[in-house]
């Protein structure tokens, strides 16, 4: 894939629904990153805010309204499905680059800054993966920095996250944008989304410079609900790469990571709090398996033309 060369706008991208605080914190996050790297550097670089929701959430749509901001533009769309939200923010972006975040995260003050560098010291690269791990103080706990933890080891495995994404514009289109149509892929498809970029003769760039705040679910059950969705997900990583969903996606992997790491645990003392991480690893576990489960199950009733995954 040729860079185009050119730099002159870059369109931050969220789709969001039902969370009209969380997504005015992450506007004022982003708004704050455009005014450091407006200070900090001579190049004339504009950034625009899409802002992408179904269009009866009129709860988050006034109250980013009434933020003001006019690099914002609001994106009402038909659904509220992210993987439908963030391909509708991704086909009308006007920038180069699109930054794709979440609006449970918080950019850094110098995240736009750094993307503009990693842009040009990579040569204008297919893709960039910036780092996610980093907790959100005010709701850290043991959960959290436990979530934390695991963020940092995805990110050496060196995969797609679209809480801190950065892709051309032309290479998304040109890898055919997000699965609009089995919904439930969006649960999963961060994990082949860098191999599609590859596929298609793109360099996928992971910079941990780049970096946002991710604010896990403080809770057990938060958490739990969140893996439950990545096993829905789960069976999709087989529809694009067999060998992939072996490697990271499938239920029996998932139970032998577990497994590995308590047998490492309990070969020596454990404390305390080290069965307690055990014990929340295999209930994470357990409820991606269960998800995956009703995952293979929605499929098939998709396959079978007994649902319309797209309405689901």
């Amino acid at each position: 894939m040729s860079a185009n060369k050119e730099l002159s706008q870059l369109s931050v991208v969220v789709a969001t629904y039902d969370r009209p605080a969380e997504t005015i914190d992450l506007l004022k996050s982003v708004r704050e990153s455009v005014a450091f790297f407006e200070n900090v550097s001579d190049a004339d670089i504009d950034v625009e805010m899409l802002v992408c929701t179904k269009h009866d959430e009129e709860e988050t749509i006034a109250a980013v309204k009434q933020f003001g901001w006019g690099a914002v533009r609001i994106l009402a769309t038909e659904k509220r499905h992210a993987s439908h939200n963030r391909d509708v923010g991704f086909q009308n972006a006007n920038g180069e680059y699109i930054l794709s975040t979440d609006s449970d995260c918080l950019v850094e003050r110098d995240w736009i800054d750094m993307v503009v560098r990693s842009i040009k010291e990579h040569d204008y690269p297919s893709a960039i993966q910036g780092a996610n791990y980093l907790d959100y103080p005010p709701e850290s706990n043991w959960v959290t920095q436990f979530e934390c933890r695991d963020d940092r080891e995805r990110f050496k495995f060196e995969s797609a996250d679209g809480r801190n994404l950065i892709i051309r514009s032309d290479v998304y289109r040109q890898i055919g944008g997000y699965d609009t149509e089995h919904l439930d892929s969006i649960w999963a498809e961060d994990n082949f989304f860098a191999e599609r970029v590859r596929d298609h003769g793109g360099e996928f760039v992971m910079d941990a410079r780049i970096r946002v705040q991710h604010r896990y679910s403080p809770t057990v059950l938060g958490n739990l609900k969140r893996y439950n969705r990545y096993g829905r997900g789960a069976v999709h990583v087989y529809r694009y790469d067999p060998t992939l969903y072996r490697e990271i996606s499938a239920p029996l992997k998932q139970w032998y990571w577990w497994l590995a790491s308590a047998i490492e645990t309990f070969k020596r003392k454990p404390s305390r709090e080290a069965i307690r991480d055990t014990t929340y690893h295999f209930a994470r576990t357990v409820a991606y398996t269960i998800g995956f489960l009703q995952g293979v199950i929605f499929f098939l009733r998709e396959e079978l033309g007994l649902i319309d995954a797209t309405e689901a």
